[in-house]
């Protein structure tokens, strides 16, 4: 404690506004204003967490308001999911299985904390996904940080793997590397 300078005040326990865990002091039952919610839903946006650039984040969402298959998404996100998968429409069947993680802010799905990205915005994404060249493992963490897609894993393993300039240097090609010599180990008499 002597490297800490404290400051005591002391404050009537009915101004205390968080009671410890073995108090019977309650908060008040006050509601906040509509502004106050309004302000609180706005700063806690997850658009702001979201490893996605602006001008890529606008385009998501405006691809978001044009594909059929997520407007469809977002339509069963508000008005609730059927109890069996075989009342969804089968373009929105993949995302059953996920639809307790899935949620709508600002014009974009999110699956957890990943954006969900439409149909024609895929191709470009694996090829943003791809342009470090960090390999698959590589290029599926770094798409599992911010994006999500039904068989998105699969699509990158492809795409990679269709990759020339990832095929030339892939350790399955390389030429020229001798496998490792084993070699017998011979003991000392001292050891034996």
């Amino acid at each position: 404690m002597q490297k800490y300078e404290v400051n005591l005040k002391y404050r009537p326990g009915k101004n205390m506004e968080l009671a410890d865990t073995l108090s019977r002091a309650y908060l008040p039952n006050e509601k906040p204003s509509k502004a106050e919610s309004l302000v609180e839903a706005i700063n806690t946006s997850m658009l702001q967490f979201l490893l996605i650039a602006p001008n890529r984040l606008k385009d998501i969402q405006d691809e978001t308001a044009k594909d059929n298959t997520l407007q469809n998404l977002g339509a069963f996100i508000r008005n609730g999911w059927p109890d069996c998968k075989t009342l969804v429409p089968e373009l929105i069947v993949p995302y059953f299985e996920i639809r307790d993680e899935l949620s709508i802010q600002n014009g974009v799905i999110f699956k957890g904390d990943r954006a969900v990205i439409p149909q024609a915005l895929r191709k470009d994404m694996l090829t943003r996904i791809h342009s470090s060249h960090l390999g698959i493992e590589g290029c599926l963490r770094r798409a599992r940080e911010s994006v999500y897609w039904p068989q998105m894993n699969t699509e990158v393993k492809d795409f990679i793997q269709k990759s020339e300039s990832c095929r030339t240097f892939d350790n399955n090609h390389a030429q020229g590397i001798e496998p490792l010599q084993h070699h017998e180990v011979q003991w000392l008499e001292r050891y034996c």
